[in-house]
């Protein structure tokens, strides 16, 4: 942690640079019985109000970086973070089980909490049965009434689809294209046993 060395002889606290390098973390979890649907706008500003004050606060001008971290299943996680007088820059990398590649860059808006997303995604393994698909995604929100995401996902040489999904509508329009049938109708039969006896019925 680098601390700004004028504010801080002021007895005015201000970091200037974070750095995590390696750390791990272990994320566990209490199941709830009959829990309700997370409304997502609610969590998101629950979780960026009391963020974006303390940056503001204690960290205006500062850079974050987490280095060749581990979190939970997520390994080789880099992080850089950038505050500035209006908002926050965000970048992430990360490996996966999951997937081959995870890149992110965004911003938060200070002012009413608006944000932007840009994520690319590759080989994510879905299914074992289901080839690894290729995600490209924009997100964006107002910070008080709709996120959106735009993507273009290619499911190997199974099908592409474009679309949109705006919350909290939970409206989902989606268009696929170049859809292989035989590939499709092979995969359903793996995990539809009875559906040769209906098809035939």
């Amino acid at each position: 942690v680098d601390l700004r060395l004028w504010p801080l002889l002021r007895g005015d606290v201000r970091v200037s640079t974070v750095t995590l390098s390696r750390p791990q973390v272990r994320i566990t979890s209490r199941e709830e019985r009959d829990a309700a649907p997370p409304d997502v706008l609610k969590l998101y500003r629950a979780a960026m109000e009391p963020a974006v004050r303390a940056l503001q606060e204690f960290a205006p001008d500062m850079a974050l970086r987490i280095e060749d971290g581990t979190i939970d299943r997520f390994s080789n996680v880099n992080f850089k973070a950038r505050t500035g007088d209006r908002g926050i820059d965000l970048e992430l990398r990360a490996a996966s089980p999951y997937w081959k590649r995870l890149a992110v860059e965004g911003r938060v808006e200070y002012a009413d909490l608006a944000g932007r997303a840009r994520i690319a995604l590759d080989g994510l393994l879905l299914d074992a049965d289901v080839p690894a698909t290729r995600l490209r995604a924009e997100l964006r929100t107002d910070g008080h009434s709709v996120i959106a995401c735009d993507f273009d996902a290619t499911v190997g040489s199974l099908a592409t689809a474009k679309g949109r999904l705006a919350i909290p509508a939970n409206r989902l329009v989606a268009s696929f294209e170049a859809v292989d049938l035989p590939q499709a109708l092979a995969i359903a039969r793996r995990k539809l046993p009875n559906l040769d006896a209906i098809e035939s019925a």
